[in-house]
């Protein structure tokens, strides 16, 4: 028997898995994309691991923190990297502006591949009428643990490592 285009019209989208059950005030995914846009993927990206637990999909916030901190040690890396190989020139602002809109639509492209499974279970979240979690304190918190790594990061690791004479 084959089915028609009308029965995939009327087919429901939501499966056994997709239950009501263990949200935990989770916040909006896309927000959290848009933090990502403003202050980069450790800040953003570290809340989108977190908020697979606080929407009820355990088991994905060890490997999305992980890779959410290997990519931004790549990018601090290859920063310092290319400033200390002179790809990077200091007198050079439209080499560095590209360079940073780069960095930026990379970690906006990662935290939106990171949303996007999160997505079904925040639009199921919406529909339960509980309240979503007050995102503000713990955006703070992750904007400063992320400025916290980066200049560990850039001060005292990169020069040890690229700039050794």
């Amino acid at each position: 028997m084959s089915r028609s285009f009308d029965d995939d019209l009327l087919a429901p989208e939501l499966t056994e898995a997709d239950d009501a059950v263990g949200f935990d005030q989770p916040w909006n995914p896309w927000s959290l994309v848009t933090l990502t846009f403003f202050f980069g993927l450790l800040a953003g990206g570290s809340l989108l691991a977190l908020n697979f637990e606080r929407l009820g999909m355990p088991g994905r916030r060890v490997p999305v923190l992980g890779l959410v901190i290997g990519v931004t040690t790549l990018i601090i890396a290859g920063t310092a990297w290319a400033a200390g190989s002179g790809g990077l020139a200091a007198g050079n602002p439209t080499q560095r502006q590209l360079w940073r809109w780069g960095v930026r639509a990379l970690s906006v492209l990662i935290a939106m591949a990171i949303a996007a499974p999160q997505q079904k279970r925040w639009r199921l979240f919406q529909v339960s009428g509980l309240p979503a979690g007050k995102l503000l304190w713990p955006a703070v918190a992750a904007c400063a643990v992320a400025l916290a790594y980066e200049l560990v990061w850039a001060a005292v690791i990169s020069p040890l490592i690229f700039f050794r004479r």
